[in-house]
């Protein structure tokens, strides 16, 4: 297991300097702000996409893309290829997301092993990228938690200058309490 500090470069963990170079968390959230964020998602999507952000630490395209086959039940991982990156990764369930997953499987009925969980938002992804996904969790569960400022349609040379929360925050808390468990 790779512990640089560019892999944790988003952590707020205190190591004794020699060890790792400590920087300002931008936008690590709360586990009570993660708790409201769950309370405001939509739909099952968005608890989905949520609990896998949290507990996984995966990109929003590998969440949305991630297919059934990836799902090992036997041994409660996740085990697929980053689409950003093309790493293997192989990843534990943690029990709310697993017990999540298990609801979905059951809901969805027969499915084969390279059937995406989200067939229409992997579609979706596939064609235009995360940005729509990305807009609708800043509209529809950032902005009604107060935890972003509502935007004024202007994209701004900046970027994401109006707020540091951001669906990534998700992936950020994955990479600390990672870190934190390396560290105990």
């Amino acid at each position: 297991m790779r512990t640089s500090p560019k892999r944790y470069r988003n952590c707020a963990i205190c190591f004794p300097k020699p060890t790792l170079k400590i920087l300002a968390p931008s936008s690590n959230l709360r586990l009570e702000e993660v708790s409201l964020i769950y309370d405001k998602a939509p739909d099952d999507f968005w608890r989905y996409m949520i609990l896998g952000g949290f507990y996984t630490g995966l990109r929003l395209g590998d969440l949305i893309c991630l297919s059934w086959g990836a799902v090992d039940w036997e041994r409660n991982q996740i085990h697929l290829t980053a689409i950003k990156t093309g790493r293997v990764l192989h990843i534990p369930l943690a029990k709310p997301l697993l017990s999540r997953l298990k609801a979905l499987k059951v809901k969805a009925g027969k499915v084969g092993p390279c059937d995406p969980i989200w067939p229409k938002q992997a579609k979706h992804y596939q064609a235009q990228g995360a940005r729509r996904f990305s807009h609708v969790f800043y509209s529809q569960i950032l902005y009604p938690c107060g935890l972003a400022p509502q935007r004024n349609g202007k994209r701004s040379k900046a970027g994401r200058a109006g707020s540091s929360v951001t669906f990534h925050s998700l992936r950020q808390n994955a990479e600390c309490r990672e870190m934190r468990s390396l560290a105990a």
